[in-house]
């Protein structure tokens, strides 16, 4: 089963939103993560720690959909591929 999960985007993480999963990024360089050593360029989203985040993050699974959205505003959506944690 596919489970939607909705991320809010505050205001002073808009632009780093922006530069790294709106927009993949190049992995380049030697201390590139194994999990991500066989791809060229990524999409990369993260978290502040808390416990509900956490136990939701452990839950998510490859092929579950994130919604972004930010000020009440939906404008993006991704398929989650939970690699490194």
């Amino acid at each position: 089963m596919t489970w939607l999960y909705l991320a809010q985007v505050g205001d002073d993480w808009f632009s780093e939103f922006q530069r790294t999963a709106a927009r993949s990024i190049e992995i380049e360089g030697k201390n590139v993560p194994r999990q991500l050593r066989d791809y060229e360029n990524v999409r990369i989203w993260g978290t502040t720690d808390s416990e509900r985040k956490r136990t939701h993050f452990d839950q998510m699974e490859t092929g579950d959909l994130v919604f972004f959205h930010r000020n009440g505003v939906f404008f993006c959506l991704r398929t989650s591929r939970p690699e490194i944690r």
